[in-house]
């Protein structure tokens, strides 16, 4: 029995040795994939860029310690199933690679090791050893079934099946224990109302429904999405009343509410998004005065609340923006002077 052992012994040397060849002779761009640098003007026009891709670091770190939070990890979420795809170094918004620092380790790690396995991986710049599978949690399974009978009619939804894992879901990003992390189904021509059992998916970070064809009124239920922290509908035809239920989401970094038909003014309850960089509502039918509510959120740099119907002045309260840089008001029916108050905001760079 030796002579059978060490010759089936020497054919998987052999085919490992091979693949080894193989994998090594493969130059860096065969593994290493990356999306082209986009213009900045077709980038602006979009706003479906991810929420932390024009946050310096130091800005962020702030925000975290304002959500009471220091990392992904600590906010009662597991953590994301996999680093997502940035825009490369020479586009506007870029966001430093969070994998070259781990790849790089894993790398040196595995150089050292005589598991050809690791060796592969570390050369096609892999973690290793490789995670299992994730699956969409089983408490969640039955709201993004729902889902999927609701939207199959405008768009192939057929990888959303229970039976596969996450990273298979099409638009679709997890955490590590399966719960949604991530929803994009922008640009997919989606029709009727935003259902209301979406309330459901309560561990959202990330909800990006632009450029479809959505009506009717925000639900409600969307208060129960505690830790979104991107929300973005903009250019679809939702109206009636922006919904206060979105003052529950505290955790938000951007809400982009922009080219829409929504009515009345802007509630009271945003008070609470403490956390609030981007507010756009701009290219609405929104009217009244200035909102007051908009002064109180001191954490703003981007505000558009052009192309609606506002009138009157514009407050003195607005100085207390003092981390704001980008204001547009314009093609409004406000009257009279700016307030002198603006000229303490430091870092305003536009108007």
């Amino acid at each position: 029995m030796a002579g059978p052992r060490r010759a089936a012994f020497s054919e998987m040397a052999a085919c490992a040795l091979l693949l080894l060849t193989t994998s090594a002779a493969l130059p860096r761009a065969a593994v290493a994939f990356h999306r082209a640098p986009e213009p900045r003007d077709a980038v602006d026009a979009r706003h479906d860029f991810d929420f932390r891709s024009s946050i310096s670091a130091s800005d962020q770190q702030q925000q975290q310690a304002n959500s009471g939070f220091a990392s992904p990890t600590d906010n009662g979420f597991a953590t994301p199933l996999s680093i997502e795809s940035t825009y490369s170094e020479s586009s506007p918004y870029s966001v430093p690679s969070a994998s070259s620092a781990s790849v790089s380790s894993a790398s040196s790690a595995a150089s050292g090791s005589r598991d050809p396995a690791a060796l592969i991986a570390a050369s096609a710049g892999l973690a290793y050893p490789m995670r299992a599978p994730i699956y969409v949690a089983k408490s969640q399974l039955p709201v993004m079934m729902s889902l999927k009978a609701t939207w199959s009619k405008y768009t192939d939804l057929s990888s959303w099946d229970g039976a596969k894992p996450c990273a298979q879901w099409f638009r679709i990003k997890c955490w590590t224990d399966g719960t949604i992390r991530r929803m994009e189904m922008s640009g997919l021509g989606l029709g009727g109302g935003l259902p209301s059992n979406i309330g459901d998916l309560t561990t959202l970070q990330e909800l990006l429904f632009t450029r479809n064809w959505l009506t009717h009124a925000l639900p409600d239920s969307l208060s129960k999405l505690v830790r979104l922290q991107n929300f973005q509908i903009w250019s679809n035809y939702f109206n009636g009343s922006i919904s206060p239920a979105l003052g529950n989401m505290r955790s938000l970094y951007q809400l982009h509410l922009n080219i829409n038909y929504f009515t009345g003014g802007i509630p009271s309850t945003f008070s609470r998004l403490t956390n609030l960089y981007r507010l756009f509502v701009s290219s609405n039918q929104l009217s009244g005065t200035f909102p007051s509510v908009i002064c109180t959120i001191t954490s703003l740099r981007e505000l558009r609340i052009s192309e609606n119907r506002f009138e009157g002045t514009i407050p003195a309260c607005v100085g207390r923006l003092k981390l704001l840089y980008y204001m547009y008001v314009d093609t409004n029916q406000f009257t009279g002077r700016l307030p002198n108050s603006i000229g303490s905001m430091a870092n305003l760079q536009n108007l």
